[in-house]
């Protein structure tokens, strides 16, 4: 049985690395940070990944820990994301520090959910969604929100399509003196949301006091609203017009007197006529599984259907344990659906079509979902087939498969088939953020009237496709989201010489919004960067490799290294370019390569390749010195090191680093990094107060939490 159980734990570890992510997310924090983390060195690495905290949920925290404890450890797993959240759940009490933390740190952030904070949270709305000018969805529960919080909403967060501002209606309404005043906020509230929130999808108002004006207002406003939640609304009247305009305009639409038993945030003891809630004084509260009510251990797996995570107690117990995960591995239905889906993406087309679909019910029915193929790579269908005809067929099947819900697609064309594949996908894919276009035979070009049918497209990577001043300034109009730009072997015709910066150009007129944008084997001269660096100030990613006739000097030499953040020269390696780039005409490989020969040969075993480019055979490599950074970046750098470990290290290391850690400007701003999680109180309280001395008068932000020492604060304020 022992053998059995090591056999098992080794099977684990060969699950695929973004699966093995997928089934850790289903742990909690709690679990993570104290058991999943500490099992081996794969999930260790899994266990700090940012991918894995993208997603932060404080209510897995409630039976566990106190608020302090909990601030800790959400702000550990906030840090853990570095910069990559994009969905978090705040509930109860864990304070407005905790908030302010999240707004410094997280500018990606797509959905926030809010549950029963206290009335200074109020003050802190407006300045969140200030930094959240990504956010899609906004989840309120038992929280005032005012008219010029919604103003702000409309203002700060373009793509908010979800609002959700649900109360308590037994608890909320009480902190108002009159009925009157109630229906007057409630209403205000309403009117606020048709006016300035005019494209929302999806509406939840639970428990709102509004009457049929405010209702009114949201209908005349939002016609794009698909869902609206009006349960526990029991001031609105929806007989005669109103109520029909309600069942016309809305698809999905759930009546005040709608039972609340299906809303996964709200509970009721009693699911009998809502009229009789007021009678029998039931109280609506925020669901907390039956599960999780009575927590009798320290360590639960309510949330976590993955159980043989928990590391079990060395005995006999261990035996029975293997046993339990032989019988679960052995079954593979048994995985979670979107797991299984996971794990079917890495198939490829044709395996799917031919064997995998086959297989059972449960298989066919994820091959035909429509999420399985939003993804589609047609490098995988020409390895296993070499008819063009062959090929499209399948990848147009792939694409009546993902019904609209298509993102990202690598399409590898035949001449004879390209036109007609691309303006397949075209025709049933507005919803496209990625394009890969590769010709399979010769450099071949690309028709503008595809384009416009991607409004959504952030990304287009051309290779052996040639485009012209029209198909840039067709991009530019009609994909107003273009963040990147690929266009690599795409001017190796003959009648190229003749304008060779008007591509340059194009993009440099059309598309300033670019953030990343590679060229190579382009022929344009300096002409055309110039005029890209002059208009794309975006610009943090530039690849020039192989331009050839790009000779970087004086200006325009230092303008590249200051504006573009990630450069890629003309004469740099091209190790680990695009395989298909390899159709290059032979002249042009030639040179390309000479850039990839070792740098230490000595003349007399130079080759004819190596002859051509002399210059490549000069340079040298270097060693980064990190002393050489300018005495400003190297104290940007520093200020993200934290009090604790400027003190006890930074400081030591050279002179130039002790200058600068002695310098009142490292100390404007104190972060306490690691000091919150140190025994030694005292100690943190003197370097602390060594801190504030070292500013001088400039400090100007220090967040405490929980300060030990009375002598601080004075301290503090007396500097």
């Amino acid at each position: 049985m022992a053998k059995l159980m090591k056999q098992e734990e080794r099977n684990w570890l060969d699950l695929p690395y973004d699966v093995m992510v997928n089934i850790l997310n289903r742990v909690g924090m709690i679990n993570i940070l104290e058991s999943a983390e500490l099992v081996c060195t794969t999930w260790h690495k899994i266990c700090k990944d940012p991918v894995l905290w993208r997603v932060i949920d404080t209510n897995d925290l409630r039976s566990y820990l106190t608020s302090s404890s909990a601030n800790v450890v959400c702000k550990h797993a906030v840090d853990r994301s570095q910069g990559q959240l994009v969905d978090i759940t705040l509930v109860y009490d864990y304070g407005a520090q905790l908030l302010l933390y999240v707004i410094d740190r997280s500018s990606h952030l797509r959905r926030l959910e809010m549950a029963m904070y206290g009335s200074f949270i109020r003050r802190l709305i407006a300045k969140a969604l200030m930094k959240f000018p990504m956010l899609e969805e906004l989840n309120l529960y038992d929280i005032t929100v005012s008219e010029e919080e919604i103003e702000t909403m409309s203002r700060y967060c373009p793509m908010l399509k979800t609002l959700k501002v649900n109360y308590n209606i037994h608890r909320s309404w009480k902190k108002f003196t009159t009925v009157e005043e109630s229906l007057k906020y409630s209403n205000a509230l309403a009117i606020a949301i048709g006016r300035h929130l005019v494209k929302l999808r999806h509406l939840e108002l639970i428990g709102n006091n509004m009457t049929s004006i405010g209702l009114q207002v949201i209908l005349d406003n939002c016609h794009d609203l698909e869902t609206l939640d009006l349960r526990a609304c029991f001031n609105l009247d929806l007989k005669g017009d109103l109520g029909k305009k309600c069942c016309e305009q809305i698809k999905h639409l759930k009546l005040p007197k709608d039972s609340l038993k299906a809303f996964a945030d709200f509970d009721v003891y009693n699911d009998g006529d809502a009229d009789l809630l007021d009678k029998k004084k039931l109280q609506l509260f925020f669901a907390v599984p039956e599960t999780q009510t009575r927590p009798t251990k320290r360590k639960r797996f309510t949330h976590n259907p993955v159980c043989l995570l928990h590391v079990p107690p060395p005995s006999k117990h261990r035996v029975v344990h293997a046993k339990v995960m032989k019988q679960q591995s052995r079954n593979w239905l048994d995985l979670p659906y979107d797991v299984m889906a996971n794990i079917l993406k890495r198939i490829s087309m044709v395996d799917i079509f031919e064997n995998v679909e086959k297989v059972c019910t449960a298989w066919s029915k994820i091959c035909k979902d429509p999420s399985m193929w939003r993804i589609i790579n047609m490098k995988d269908l020409m390895c296993s087939t070499s008819n063009a005809e062959t090929a499209t067929n399948i990848c147009k099947h792939a694409v009546d498969r993902a019904q609209g819900q298509l993102v990202d697609i690598t399409l590898v064309v035949h001449y004879e088939y390209k036109a007609d594949l691309l303006q397949y996908v075209a025709a049933r894919s507005h919803q496209l953020k990625r394009l890969e276009v590769e010709s399979s035979t010769f450099v071949g070009s690309l028709n503008a009237g595809a384009l416009i049918k991607f409004p959504l497209l952030e990304e287009l990577n051309l290779y052996l496709i040639t485009i012209s001043e029209e198909v840039i300034e067709t991009i530019g109009r009609y994909c107003p989201m273009l963040k990147t730009l690929k266009l690599n072997g795409s001017n190796t015709d003959e009648e190229s010489l003749m304008h060779l910066n008007e591509i340059a150009i194009a993009i440099g007129q059309n598309l300033v919004g670019l953030r990343h944008l590679e060229l190579i084997g382009n022929k344009m001269t300096n002409v055309g960067l110039q005029a890209i660096l002059d208009n794309c100030h975006h610009l943090q990613t530039l690849d020039l490799r192989a331009c050839l006739n790009i000779h970087l000097n004086g200006d325009l030499r230092k303008k590249c290294f200051k504006q573009i953040k990630y450069l890629k020269l003309p004469r740099d390696s091209l190790q680990g370019w695009p395989s298909i780039l390899e159709k290059i005409d032979t002249e042009f490989l030639l040179i390309a390569r000479a850039f990839d020969l070792p740098i230490d040969l000595a003349p007399d075993t130079q080759t004819t390749e190596q002859v051509m480019m002399p210059s490549t055979l000069n340079l040298k490599r270097r060693e980064r010195n990190w002393l050489d950074l300018p005495t400003d970046v190297t104290a940007n750098i520093l200020n993200k090191v934290g009090m604790v470990d400027i003190l006890d290290n930074a400081e030591k290391v050279c002179t130039s680093w002790r200058k600068i850690c002695k310098d009142p400007a490292t100390w404007r701003v104190i972060y306490m990094n690691g000091a919150t999680l140190s025994s030694f109180k005292q100690k943190i309280s003197n370097m602390c107060k060594h801190a504030v001395d070292r500013s001088k008068g400039q400090l100007v932000d220090i967040p405490l939490m929980n300060p030990s020492d009375d002598s601080l604060l004075p301290h503090i304020a007396d500097s």
